[in-house]
């Protein structure tokens, strides 16, 4: 199967791709970030192929297609979706965030589920978003993430670094930072 990028700018397609079911029937989906895209506010886009179970010769997601769910990032600059994983979790590194900290970055977390929207702009999203903003100006979190279940309590914890994190009481230079979120804490924000 190929799959071809929907923008005819370089938007650094593919940057990162990923597998995972996110609409919960049971079948992996496609998850392929473009951290370069130029959707409605040029600040990276991610694009999630819905397996039929089925593997196609090929998928363009320049076509108005129903197994394709394409999130906006909010801002430019954003490089919005530089870290995705399948756990609904993507990363926003250039992100302001909503304190309005520069290149603080962080991850957003949207709920998946069966009734997904066909697009979700993340200016003015219409399903539940949880924003993790990183604690500094210039964090630029989330270029790297992880989850897993680390306090054993059966959920997910989010897991963003702070590429350029300064340290203890901000005394480490650009030295980075990895900060754990408890996957209990987001359950209060997100629906199911």
């Amino acid at each position: 199967m190929t799959v071809y990028n929907p923008d005819v700018n370089d938007a650094q397609f593919g940057t990162p791709v990923a597998a995972g079911d996110l609409n919960g029937d049971g079948l992996d989906d496609l998850v392929i970030s473009a951290m370069a895209g130029d959707g409605p506010a040029n600040a990276g886009e991610v694009s999630v192929y819905f397996s039929s179970g089925r593997i196609e010769g090929r998928v363009d997601l320049a076509e108005n297609r129903a197994d394709v769910m394409t999130i906006y990032g909010e801002g430019a600059r954003d490089i919005f979706g530089i870290k995705t994983h399948v756990d609904d979790v993507i990363g926003v590194p250039g992100d302001e965030g909503p304190l309005d900290r520069f290149f603080s970055g962080g991850i957003a977390i949207i709920a998946g589920g069966p009734d997904l929207p066909a697009e979700i702009d993340l200016r003015a999203p219409q399903v539940p978003v949880v924003w993790v903003q990183a604690p500094d100006p210039l964090d630029f979190a989330a270029y790297g993430s992880a989850s897993g279940d680390l306090d054993g309590d059966g959920r997910i914890d989010a897991i963003p670094n702070g590429m350029a994190g300064d340290g203890p009481a901000n005394r480490r230079d650009n030295t980075g930072e990895a900060h754990v979120v408890s996957g209990l804490a987001l359950a209060q924000y997100l629906p199911g």
